[in-house]
């Protein structure tokens, strides 16, 4: 500006405070203080740029940093000291600017990337902070990052820090705990601990991830006696464990927020009966998918079981999507349908209802504006609204998508930065050459899962014709799928996958080893079967003897995508195939099974294998095939069989090739499963037990 003759200190008071409010609070104090410029100087030193102060973005490894760094903590915090009210800190700074000078206005506290290890040190009675931290703080804000913690068990991590934190700070009235992604922290878990474990009686304000709903009414049975604020992000909302809770009313309770990414069961649950405590309630916001009901969640039933008990309620923000098998779905239903059931709720709602498979109709609704970052499960007809605030977005449905809803999608989600797309069916109404169309653009989307997608949707985005994602660095897809697509021309610049850091196969997150367990559990572990990804991963644990220490229910069904995108064998197909093979096998001269040497090593060295005649086996109620297979030894020259080796001409037995089988062979045509020969043994034995002389002889 000065070829122009004017300087940043000529403007006035109100434009100069415009341009430095766009300015961090840090880089106003770095920039302004200390300038030998009086006017400036007291510009800085107001409350506005001083109350709040962020160090996050600060790098103690970087020498410009840790310049300013000193700066900071010699000459700037001692002179603004009275004025700081908040500090947003790292937990490698935390002693260097909490020591800088007191801070008698400090109330609230902001920990990133927070891990017990770094952070703990500083809660005992014995840390430099201590008097901070148990006489000022009141609020404080853990932006977790313990990703490490999450294979431990919650309630460890629940007592060592969670109860911890909540003792230590002695005056604390706001508590929010938040993963540095979604539900990426480790989870409060209260079931099997002390009533008494997580309790305040000053703390009004709590936001935390929970591990089940279980762990939501252990947080409202009374240990926290002043809470009015409660906002809980919920892992799943299982069959609630016979567990009694206290269900006295929550007279403080002015606000409520429930989120839970994972499908519900209403009717299993203490869900709804919740609502009814909560007749103060004034902002209710729910984020929920319900599955296995025999009606859409509309707004009869939101108002008669949950609004109906909140007389003073003024603020309801809600998504609710429902998944009806179409087999138990009575009355076919519209948008407008559901629509109209909210009319005397007061507010602008949209529904949407679409098939997300050929069994299930899915139905959502959602208060406008939409405040949520993340929508599941909606079809090809977007509602004419923007969603500002979503990152991430799950497109299902039996009706292909074309070109049209894409530039749609990319209209109406601005920020969008993960998009999964579920849809079998090839693109329709493709456009000719002939057409003009704009070209989707999607410059934040970083995350593309199109593993159980068309082939045609995967072209629609790597062709830089008609769609634009620049910042695309994760990819999910089935490989060949994008070996045929980076085939052609048009996508030469992918072919190298030179502009994705990171291509996420199926195969790169599970071996196929582990997708077969987990299809054959699935198809064979009954349905009603509570925690039963969990009871899969056990499972699979046992037959793998994998720790798969990371692996949680959202891990299974990633695995049941991926599976659903190899198109495995379902469990019809199995009886079938099973059927088919049993046929195939009594028909044809061919070996029902393969029968192996009982050592695969001899001399420390992998035996060579050889294929022997085939045999007629006995069991107790059919006989089948077995093909013989010898094992060679190089070295000493031995041949090993099911149950015996031969050397140098003679065949010996051993004690574990016969008691460590089930099949009995030595030689021959015949082989003989050992329950059958302890049949045949006994019934002789039963046989001749009455002949003179036979037990002698015996």
């Amino acid at each position: 500006m000065n070829q122009f003759g004017v300087r940043l200190p000529d403007l006035p008071d109100e434009i100069l405070l415009m341009i430095l409010k766009k300015l961090s609070n840090t880089d106003v104090l770095y920039s302004l203080l200390n300038i030998n410029d009086e006017r400036l100087d007291i510009i800085a030193k107001e409350k506005i740029f001083s109350n709040i102060l962020d160090f996050v973005s600060f790098d103690p490894l970087s020498s410009i940093d840790r310049f300013k760094l000193e700066h900071f903590c010699f000459d700037i915090l001692p002179k603004i000291h009275e004025n700081v009210k908040c500090f947003i800190l790292k937990p490698d700074l935390m002693e260097c600017v909490l020591l800088a000078s007191d801070y008698p206005n400090l109330t609230e506290l902001q920990l990133f990337n927070f891990k017990e290890e770094f952070v703990l040190p500083y809660f005992t009675s014995v840390s430099p902070l201590r008097h901070i931290f148990q006489e000022q703080i009141t609020d404080l804000i853990l932006v977790n990052n313990d990703i490490d913690k999450l294979s431990e068990p919650s309630n460890n991590y629940t007592v060592n820090v969670y109860e911890h934190t909540l003792k230590f700070f002695k005056r604390l009235k706001h508590l929010n705990i938040i993963g540095s992604v979604k539900m990426s922290s480790p989870l409060l878990s209260l079931i099997d601990l002390p009533s008494n474990t997580f309790h305040s009686s000053i703390l009004t304000y709590l936001s935390i991830d929970v591990c089940s709903l279980d762990d939501c009414l252990h947080l409202l049975d009374g240990r926290l006696k002043q809470l009015t604020t409660l906002n809980v992000r919920i892992s799943y909302i299982d069959s609630s464990l016979a567990i009694i809770h206290n269900m006295d009313n929550l007279t403080l309770m002015t606000c409520f927020s429930l989120k839970c990414d994972s499908q519900i069961n209403l009717n299993d649950t203490n869900f709804l009966p919740l609502f009814r405590r909560m007749s103060n309630l004034e902002k209710l916001t729910l984020y929920l998918r319900i599955k296995d009901q025999d009606r859409f969640a509309d707004g009869t039933l939101l108002q008669n079981e949950i609004l109906v008990h909140m007389p003073h309620l003024h603020s309801f923000i809600f998504y609710i999507c429902t998944y009806i098998n179409t087999d138990g779905l009575q009355n076919q239903l519209s948008s407008e349908d559901i629509q109209r059931t909210f009319t005397n709720i007061g507010q602008h709602v949209v529904s949407m209802i679409n098939h997300s498979s050929c069994e299930t109709i899915t139905c959502s609704v959602f208060s406008i504006p939409f405040t949520f970052d993340r929508l599941h499960d909606i079809g090809h007809m977007i509602p004419n609204t923007r969603f500002n605030y979503v990152t991430y977005l799950v497109v299902r449905d039996v009706i292909p998508f074309n070109r049209k809803f894409f530039i749609q999608v990319a209209r109406a989600f601005p920020l969008l930065m993960t998009c999964r797309i579920f849809n079998r069916e090839s693109q329709s109404c493709q456009f000719t050459d002939s057409q003009s169309y704009e070209i989707a653009e999607y410059p934040y989307l970083t995350y593309l899962d199109i593993l159980c997608g068309n082939i045609d949707y995967l072209e629609q985005f790597l062709n830089e014709t008609k769609t634009y994602v620049p910042c695309l660095t994760k990819l999910r897809v089935v490989y060949n799928n994008l070996r045929i697509v980076t085939n052609k021309k048009v996508f030469r610049k992918y072919r190298s996958m030179g502009d994705i850091d990171y291509l996420q196969l199926v195969l790169s997150d599970f071996t196929l080893k582990q997708l077969f367990y987990i299809n054959w559990f699935n198809n064979n572990l009954d349905i009603g079967v509570a925690n039963r990804n969990m009871k899969i991963i056990e499972l699979l644990r046992e037959c793998t003897g994998d720790k798969l220490e990371k692996w949680t229910s959202i891990t299974i069904e990633q695995s049941l995508m991926a599976i659903n995108g190899l198109d495995f064998l379902s469990r019809t197909e199995e009886i079938l195939l099973d059927a088919k093979l049993r046929t195939y096998l009594t028909s044809k001269d061919c070996s029902d099974t393969i029968i192996e040497p009982y050592v695969q090593k001899c001399c420390d060295t992998s035996l060579t294998i050889a294929f022997g005649r085939k045999i007629t086996i006995f069991k107790m109620d059919r006989t089948y095939t077995g093909t013989i297979a010898h094992g060679n030894c190089s070295k000493c020259m031995k041949q090993y069989s099911h149950n015996y080796f031969m050397d140098q001409g003679k065949k010996y037995v051993t004690y574990n090739s016969i008691f460590n089988s089930d099949l009995i062979y030595l030689g021959g045509n015949y082989g003989y499963d050992k329950q059958f020969i302890v049949w045949l043994s006994n019934s002789i034995l039963y046989l001749y037990s009455g002949f003179e002389n036979f037990a002698k002889c015996y």
